[in-house]
């Protein structure tokens, strides 16, 4: 079984709308990385708190 990773990323609050309608279209499916490697979207969502926001996802490595 391929190990599944948690990341999380402070942006901006102007790409809140951009990165949200991005992240329905992309959960589930499998892409490739700038480095090569293939994995799969497993979820993502967004943190809002007063003047900060996370995206925060998971993804399992396909192959690399």
């Amino acid at each position: 079984m391929a190990l599944v990773w948690g990341v999380g990323e402070t942006i901006a609050v102007e790409h809140l709308e951009a990165i949200r309608s991005y992240i329905e279209i992309i959960v589930g499916k499998t892409i490739r990385l700038d480095s090569g490697e293939i994995v799969k979207i497993l979820k993502a969502d967004i943190r809002e708190k007063k003047s900060d926001s996370m995206l925060i996802y998971r993804y399992q490595l396909v192959t690399n």
